[in-house]
C-alpha cells in the first residue's frame, strides 16, 4: 500500500477540479515559538525549515518557515537520535492573481484545502486462498498564499493504514463480524469494529499550519 499514491490523487482533484465545499473547518493561529527539535503530528515527525525567498517583481525578500517531515537514520518515526530530512520544497508562481482567500497565514491571504479519503484495497494469490484486504485513510493539506506578486504552495499528507479482516470463520461478533459471502479473490468477512475515523489526521493537518511563518527580511 502507498498512502502517498492516495494523497497525490487528492491532491490532484484539489489542484485541478472543481472547487466543493470545505468539509473540514481549519482555522490558523500562529506558532510563534520555534518548535523543539523534533514535533509528532498524527503519527508523523517533523523539523522545522526555512527557505530564503525573493519576489523579483518588486525585489523584496522574505524568509519561509514550515515544518517538514523527517525519519529517524532507520526510517523510522524520528523521536530521538539522528533524523534525516526527507525531499521537501517550496514551490512559488509568479502571480497577480486576486486570491479568493479563506484563511489568512501570518497576516497573508491564503486559499486552504484540506480533504480526507479512503482506499481499499485487496489482494489475494493466485489459488485465491491467502487473501488480504486494508484500508487506507488519507488526509491532505493543499495551500496557496499570496505574498506581493507571489503564491506560495504549501502541501502534505498523512496516512494511517487498517487491516479490518475477520480472524476466521467462527470469528466473534463483538466487533462486529459481518460475512460477505465467500468468492476466489474476495475477503470473506470483516470487522466493522475495525474501522476507525482517523480524525486526528484531520487535526494533525489543521496544527501543521499553525507553524507556517512568513517573515520580510527588508
Amino acid at each position: 500500500m502507498n498512502g502517498k499514491l492516495v494523497a497525490v490523487a487528492l491532491i490532484g482533484l484539489m489542484a485541478s477540479g472543481p472547487s466543493l465545499a470545505q468539509v473540514h473547518a481549519v482555522t490558523y493561529s500562529k506558532n510563534a515559538q520555534d518548535p523543539p527539535k523534533f514535533v509528532t503530528l498524527g503519527g508523523q515527525s517533523f523539523a522545522l525549515v526555512r527557505f530564503a525567498v525573493r519576489d523579483f517583481t518588486v525585489d523584496k525578500r522574505y524568509l519561509v518557515s514550515y515544518l517538514a517531515p523527517i525519519v529517524d537514520e532507520d526510517g523510522n518515526l524520528a523521536t530521538t537520535g539522528d533524523i534525516t530530512l526527507l525531499p521537501t520544497s517550496l514551490v512559488t508562481e509568479h502571480s497577480n492573481e486576486a486570491l479568493t482567500s479563506n484563511i489568512t497565514i501570518d497576516g497573508y491571504p491564503g486559499v486552504l484545502q484540506l480533504s480526507d479519503g479512503r482506499q481499499y484495497s485487496m489482494q489475494s494469490d493466485f489459488l485465491g486462498t491467502d487473501k488480504q484486504f486494508d484500508v487506507e485513510h488519507t488526509a491532505v493539506v493543499f495551500l496557496r498564499v499570496k505574498v506581493g506578486d507571489m503564491i506560495l504552495n504549501f502541501q502534505n499528507f498523512w496516512d494511517k493504514l487498517q487491516q479490518p479482516v475477520a480472524g476466521g470463520d467462527q470469528d466473534p461478533g463483538s466487533l462486529g463480524y459481518v460475512n460477505l459471502g465467500d468468492s476466489y479473490n474476495a475477503y470473506p468477512a470483516v470487522r466493522w469494529g475495525l474501522y476507525v475515523d482517523p480524525t486526528g489526521l484531520v487535526g494533525a493537518a489543521d496544527s501543521w499550519i499553525d507553524y507556517i511563518t512568513i517573515k520580510p527580511l527588508n
